[in-house]
């Protein structure tokens, strides 16, 4: 509303009687603006529910298709350690997966800036098509440069256009019910890695491992276009958001490392364990089959565990819960993973370890946008999804470096991934002493200032640590 400054008297009384009365200035007097007062509440009014829950539906089926179809990479990897298909290198068997869930998110900032320029929809269509054509091509792959091609960088950068975008979407529909949202939506990775490591697996002994790759394509990509079609953005929450590749001003923020050191820790650990337990089954002497099973009881963990996670971060905050739940996450590393020996217990571990250390895909989102706001929050979150996809894509051939040979004359030991254990153990424990710092950060910031987000950008507000 426009006040005329020489007439405010004259005009009280009938301000006092209507509160949408307007009066015309003259260009000649100065003016000042009075906000509505309820701009701030509007900008931020989260619905918390509603098609929110469409949404987390939408954001399941695309984690079914994407993370959850990764992790059946462990089938593909334990298959090619074994017959040595290309090669006998361990290590670039393991690269071949670490391209598949790093080089797209590597690239992550690249996709925010390209959803703010085209739209999230035309981004996430590309990103089908690309995993689409990354499994048929790699079906089809006769040498290891075209699976390095094909299975890990064309099938890393589909998978990233499909889940970046998605997982920045649930801030914009929940704000108390956030995490728990995630949980539900972090979820669907366990569903799709029980279908694609058990179905998978048996494609491959019944016919070839090229069929398998062909039939995880077409089916994740027959389950993704029905999450696009149900996709919708909700504008108005963050106004004009910022979706550039960089923002210097994430760089000054000690949030911003603190969350680095976090995301890199934690899947420095997390994609050894993903990757590695079919081949460790088969360290134990058991067969294929039994170490698939194991591989999928990690995602069966993730699907029953992680909105369970959730409920209790909503409750006494995400990254109190996460740092507790990282802390276990290295004990179990150290104390069930080193000692096991049978069949029961990877199972029993898997399961574990599979329902709590991925909470960083429950409560990432969360987190990055209580530390940056809404305003800047896709571009700070491609930011630090770079540094994630890194420490990805070399995650994998650290722990194969690790893993020792067997004894002359055997075919397995179950000793061969001990070092690799102490490493998974010792980096959930750098990460939750990661977020014990950002934790502390965060409580010192909002007690020293209103503004609380980084560099003065509008934060909203709720209790997470």
């Amino acid at each position: 509303m426009h006040i005329n400054a020489d007439d405010s008297s004259k005009h009280s009384k009938n301000r006092r009687q209507s509160s949408t009365l307007s009066y015309s200035i003259p260009s000649r007097v100065h003016t000042m603006h009075l906000p509505h007062k309820n701009s701030k509440k509007n900008q931020f009014d989260i619905p918390n529910g509603g098609y929110g829950w469409v949404i987390v539906l939408a954001i399941f089926l695309i984690n079914v298709s994407t993370w959850g179809a990764n992790s059946g990479f462990a089938i593909y990897l334990a298959f090619y350690l074994r017959t040595e298909l290309f090669t006998d290198s361990a290590e670039l068997y393991a690269l071949i997966g670490g391209l598949a869930i790093g080089s797209g998110v590597t690239f992550s900032p690249v996709f925010t800036y390209l959803t703010g320029k085209i739209g999230i929809r035309p981004v996430m269509i590309i990103g089908a098509f690309l995993q689409l054509g990354s499994n048929l091509m790699a079906s089809w792959s006769v040498h290891l440069w075209q699976i390095f091609l094909t299975q890990g960088l064309l099938a890393g950068f589909g998978m990233a256009m499909l889940a970046m975008p998605a997982m920045a979407l649930l801030p914009q529909w929940f704000k108390k019910k956030r995490t728990l949202a995630g949980g539900l939506a972090a979820s669907g990775s366990g569903a799709g890695g029980i279908m694609y490591n058990l179905s998978m697996s048996q494609i491959m002994q019944k016919y070839t491992y090229k069929w398998a790759l062909r039939t995880q394509g077409i089916m994740c990509f027959s389950t993704v276009c029905v999450a696009i079609s149900l996709i919708r953005v909700r504008s108005t929450v963050t106004g004009k958001g910022k979706f550039q590749i960089f923002d210097a001003s994430a760089l000054s923020c000690f949030g911003f490392w603190m969350s680095v050191l976090w995301v890199t820790f934690t899947m420095f650990g997390y994609v050894v364990i993903k990757y590695t337990l079919a081949d460790f089954t088969h360290s134990l002497g058991f067969t294929s089959s039994q170490g698939s099973v194991v591989s999928a009881m990690t995602s069966a963990g993730g699907f029953f565990i992680r909105p369970v996670i959730g409920i209790i971060a909503d409750k006494y905050g995400v990254v109190t819960v996460n740092i507790i739940v990282h802390i276990l996450t290295g004990i179990f590393a150290l104390a069930m993973w080193i000692p096991c020996r049978n069949y029961g217990t990877a199972i029993a571990f898997a399961f574990i370890e599979g329902g709590i250390m991925g909470s960083i895909y429950t409560s990432c989102a969360t987190v990055l946008a209580r530390i940056s706001g809404l305003k800047i929050f896709p571009v700070f979150f491609g930011m630090v999804w770079f540094f994630l996809g890194i420490a990805s894509i070399v995650s994998p051939v650290i722990g194969m470096s690790l893993k020792t040979d067997p004894p002359a004359g055997m075919v397995s030991d179950p000793t061969q991934y001990r070092s690799v254990s102490i490493f998974v153990g010792c980096c959930y424990f750098g990460a939750a002493l990661s977020l014990w710092t950002l934790r502390a950060w965060l409580v010192a910031r909002d007690e020293l200032t209103e503004e609380g987000a980084c560099k003065g950008h509008t934060q909203e507000k709720s209790i997470l640590a």
